[in-house]
């Protein structure tokens, strides 16, 4: 009896692959425009530390006088270090935290900016030690 070997069925692989998607690639606005303004990499990085929201520039580009005579600004890598990784055995999720409170959820599927929907919202022991 012979043996029909048949092809991989190339007919199922366009189902499977999605296009790449990613910003345009154009300039907000020329050197000159106030819209082409961009956070600094410092910026990012005490916002992510303290909070702290940084500024864009409200002026038109100017280049500098000189180049930098020291270490300027924060690194990707101390950025990378502050940021949160997944951890699906402590992070908290909506059903964790009181209602309309915000958290940055941690766990898979429920990653970055969250709203709690806790309700009604624990009631705290007389002696304050406990949660009810």
């Amino acid at each position: 009896m012979p043996v029909t070997v048949k092809p991989f069925a190339n007919a199922t692989l366009p189902d499977t692959i999605s296009p790449a998607v990613a910003n345009p690639l154009d300039a907000p606005g020329a050197p000159t425009d106030v819209n082409s303004a961009m956070y600094t990499l410092t910026d990012i990085y005490n916002q992510l530390s303290t909070g702290t929201v940084g500024t864009k520039r409200t002026t038109t580009f100017g280049e500098p006088a000189s180049g930098p005579t020291s270490a300027t600004g924060q690194t990707l890598n101390a950025i990378q270090a502050m940021l949160p990784a997944l951890d699906a055995a402590q992070g908290a999720v909506a059903a964790d935290v009181v209602s309309d409170k915000t958290f940055w959820g941690l766990t898979s599927g429920a990653w970055g900016l969250q709203t709690g929907i806790r309700y009604p919202s624990p009631v705290i022991a007389s002696d304050n030690a406990t949660a009810y």
